[in-house]
């Protein structure tokens, strides 16, 4: 075989690869927003549900979940696919995804995180804990993560808008690397050590609780939040790495 019909043979399967990669995108899109936007329906319709004060925690999961697809998947199957590349024509849309593509992912994660939080009090045998963390409260926490992952994303914003692209942002070395490590330590770390130690402690308050262990709501809301949790960590691990 000649090093021609090699390279032939190594494009080909490229395209392949590529090809498979844009449809999968497309997959995980219309799973992501098809099963968030389903998961959102219910909360919102179920009064059990709406009255939980987890519920706000998950709600803000799955909408952030949502945009977390939308703006990783869509542009990535949309230049797989037909070539178009958005994060190329548009410094809008860098600047878009710099701020709500980061803060999405970071909250899908951490939200989750609260919620396995919440289940450790609601099935505490202390009525304190049980009635320590309300919507209010809950909505409190949101809007202060919220704002400071903003805080934090804007200088990123500023630099992919300036630097018209998506790939080389002119923010500075220091700011990029604070931004790398924050964003593992607190989309990966913090959740997975939250969900880890607050549902051991969950399972050790419902071995004592006969009415925990026959609770179904309380059963569904804990399938729900993992199956949450492993669709968002699927979601993020793999992403292209210039994303």
């Amino acid at each position: 075989m000649t090093s021609s019909m090699i390279s032939n043979e190594i494009l080909r399967l490229q395209s392949v690869s590529d090809a498979l990669n844009g449809y999968l995108a497309l997959v995980v899109l219309a799973m992501g927003t098809v099963g968030n936007t389903l998961n959102i329906v219910v909360f919102i319709r179920i009064k059990k549900f709406r009255q939980m004060s987890n519920s706000i925690f998950l709600l803000t999961s799955f909408v952030a979940s949502i945009i977390l697809v939308w703006t990783g998947r869509f542009p990535q199957a949309l230049t797989i696919l037909t070539g178009i590349d958005i994060a190329a024509a548009s410094p809008f849309f860098c600047a878009f995804r710099a701020v709500f593509g980061r803060i999405s992912q970071n909250l899908a994660l951490l939200c989750i995180g609260l919620v396995s939080i919440d289940r450790f009090l609601i099935t505490s045998r202390n009525e304190r804990c049980r009635r320590l963390l309300t919507k209010l409260r809950a909505t409190l926490i949101v809007t202060i993560l919220f704002l400071i992952y903003l805080a934090i994303s804007i200088e990123d914003a500023i630099s992919y808008y300036l630097a018209r692209s998506c790939k080389s942002p002119n923010a500075p070395f220091a700011y990029t690397q604070f931004v790398s490590y924050f964003s593992w330590v607190v989309t990966f770390g913090v959740p997975l050590i939250l969900i880890t130690i607050f549902s051991l402690f969950t399972w050790q308050n419902l071995r004592f609780s006969v009415q925990g262990r026959r609770n179904r709501l309380q059963q569904q809301v804990n399938r729900m939040m993992f199956a949450q949790f492993e669709f968002v960590l699927f979601e993020r691990t793999t992403k292209p790495a210039n994303e």
